[in-house]
């Protein structure tokens, strides 16, 4: 699986701006394209946005990615895990951005796993 913007696998992971990941949380030799290599990276850049955004993600960082004011607020509502997956699907909000991204994952894990809490 790749995107026209460089990002590969299961966990789409952006080539361009995460290019040394692997080489951190990886196997020797795996790369990006190997399963395993892919969630682990992908679970890292989750994990990080999770620690830097859980109190919410900067409304002046926002608005460098997102001109429309009402998208930018409700990313700018989002905390914890909701600001996490937002800031790792990216704050943008032009044609194409998936500006319902947050809310789509919780639905998914609503239906998969109705016990875990969403975020």
């Amino acid at each position: 699986l790749s995107s026209d913007f460089s990002s590969i696998g299961v966990m789409q992971i952006n080539t361009k701006v995460n290019s040394g990941l692997a080489d951190k949380v990886c196997t020797p030799g795996q790369t990006v394209y190997d399963l395993e290599c892919n969630i682990n990276v992908g679970a890292k850049i989750l994990r990080d946005a999770y620690l830097r955004y859980q109190n919410g993600i900067p409304f002046s960082l926002i608005m460098r990615y997102c001109k429309d004011i009402s998208l930018a607020e409700k990313y700018a509502s989002y905390l914890g895990w909701a600001a996490a997956l937002r800031a790792y699907n990216g704050l943008g909000c032009s044609t194409g951005a998936d500006s319902a991204y947050v809310e789509r994952v919780n639905e998914k894990l609503a239906q998969i796993s109705p016990s875990i809490p969403s975020s």
